[in-house]
């Protein structure tokens, strides 16, 4: 989102801009499943859904709101979109119809600073500027259970495995956890220094985690080790937001400035590798086997 309240499309593989769409003042923005549609919202109670092709706005705004927006999802289908309201409720609405299903979802743990729909869209999770992560039944519209009290401060980012039913969390509190969905449960917090998040993201294959933080690094991560594999520094201040492309392989990161990355496994592993050939046999603060580099570089 630029200065004067327009937003710039960008084609990611040409790196140029393709359009833009008008002032929103969209403090919050959220792209389909699909690519076609953008969800913006921000100021006041509006929320409006563009039409990424002709980037014009389709119809007036959604009903439904209670005070400034704080976040946004769809579903992974597309079809339904929920926000979550400065007055603590979350509205889930119908893309087709631009119309709310119902009475906000209300009696939740606070306002909600990141949300996510499970794979199948019945759950819908809602990280907390309180620090709990709370589980929705979508359709019977209540919670499922009490909210979990696992971080600390703020939950800016909540994110979904596409592969299996794993969800992470990330926090102002310099923390990263693993969750079952199905179970809700904790599974257990990423070993490595995670900064204060913003927002996170999971590759195509739910492997690898990608998080963004304040501190201006993006940061990668194993996810079945639930431990940091490296991190990408470039930006000129804190990262807000980080998306992997439809390949799996391109990473995008955006705070003043938007930057590109190959976020791919084999491109990490033949960095690592090359930096570690130099130091076989010297004495070096990395320790690694004769065994662990040919399993790692062979």
């Amino acid at each position: 989102m630029n200065g004067d309240g327009t937003t710039t499309l960008w084609d990611s593989k040409r790196r140029l801009p393709v359009g833009q769409l008008s002032p929103s003042f969209a403090g919050n923005l959220a792209f389909s499943p699909d690519g076609r549609l953008i969800a913006s919202g921000g100021g006041g109670a509006a929320v409006r859904l563009w039409d990424v092709g002709s980037q014009q706005p389709l119809g007036p705004p959604l009903s439904g709101g209670g005070g400034l927006v704080t976040s946004f999802a769809f579903s992974p289908d597309g079809e339904l979109l929920a926000w979550g309201n400065w007055d603590t409720t979350i509205q889930v609405g119908d893309v087709r119809t631009r119309q709310p299903l119902g009475e906000p979802l209300a009696g939740g743990a606070g306002r909600a600073a990141s949300l996510v729909f499970s794979p199948d869209g019945k759950v819908l999770v809602a990280g907390t500027e309180q620090g709990h992560v709370q589980f929705w039944d979508v359709r019977a519209r209540r919670p499922l259970g009490d909210p979990f009290s696992a971080h600390t401060l703020s939950v800016t980012g909540v994110a979904v495995s596409p592969r299996e039913h794993l969800l992470a969390s990330g926090s102002s509190d310099e923390t990263l956890l693993l969750w079952d969905v199905r179970r809700r449960t904790l599974l257990g917090q990423f070993l490595g220094d995670a900064g204060r998040v913003t927002s996170i993201a999971f590759g195509r294959d739910g492997k690898l985690l990608a998080s963004a933080s304040e501190d201006g690094l993006v940061r990668l991560w194993d996810v079945p080790r639930r431990q940091l594999i490296g991190a990408l520094s470039g930006h000129s201040g804190p990262v807000y937001s980080v998306a992997f492309g439809p390949d799996g392989k391109t990473l995008a990161s955006a705070g003043s400035d938007t930057l590109l990355w190959d976020a791919g496994v084999e491109s990490w592993r033949a960095r690592a590798c090359a930096v570690l050939q130099p130091l076989a046999g010297a004495r070096s603060t990395v320790s690694l086997s004769a065994s662990e580099y040919n399993h790692l570089c062979g």
